[in-house]
């Protein structure tokens, strides 16, 4: 009886916040700069970069292990015509 009281308290507990209302409200959010500019080769501040990783998605990122995976890129490699690299990014 008990383990059912149990089951039946964590079913209400957990179904009481969907019952309500949901209330929107506005946020607000406050730091102590400004973002410098949106181009991202101009500023490595900080904070700049961290808003800038907000809004542009990159090519290729770092996962857990810090080895890069595809980002908005499908492939990379060095390219020996142009000694630079290439990429395909998704459509």
């Amino acid at each position: 009886m008990k383990t059912y009281m149990k089951t039946l308290l964590a079913g209400l507990a957990i179904l009481a916040p969907l019952s309500a209302p949901a209330l929107a409200e506005t946020l607000r959010w406050s730091a102590s700069g400004d973002v410098i500019s949106y181009d991202p080769n101009a500023q490595v501040d900080s904070f700049t970069q961290s808003v800038q990783h907000m809004v542009f998605d990159p090519l290729v990122r770092r996962n857990k292990d810090l080895k890069l995976e595809p980002a908005l890129a499908t492939s990379w490699g060095l390219s020996s015509r142009t000694a630079g690299a290439s990429s395909c990014a998704r459509a």
